[in-house]
């Protein structure tokens, strides 16, 4: 018996789904409310915090695409 309406697979689609939710993990658990200070350590946190921020939207479509 075949199925109808069976939706392709797409490995890459699992592979952003991964790095989304890490990015969103390392998002949470960054402390990015710590006050200023001007040294390396707070720049390198901000840096790689705004190179994460893509996964927010990522991650709240690809919710969205396994729901329709």
């Amino acid at each position: 018996m075949r199925k109808i309406n069976q939706k392709e697979h797409y490995f890459y689609i699992d592979i952003l789904r991964i790095l989304a939710c890490l990015c969103v993990i390392y998002m949470q658990c960054n402390r990015i409310a710590d006050p200023y200070t001007d040294t390396s350590v707070y720049r390198q946190r901000m840096f790689v915090e705004t190179i994460a921020y893509w996964a927010v939207p990522v991650f709240f479509y690809d919710i969205r695409s396994d729901s329709v």
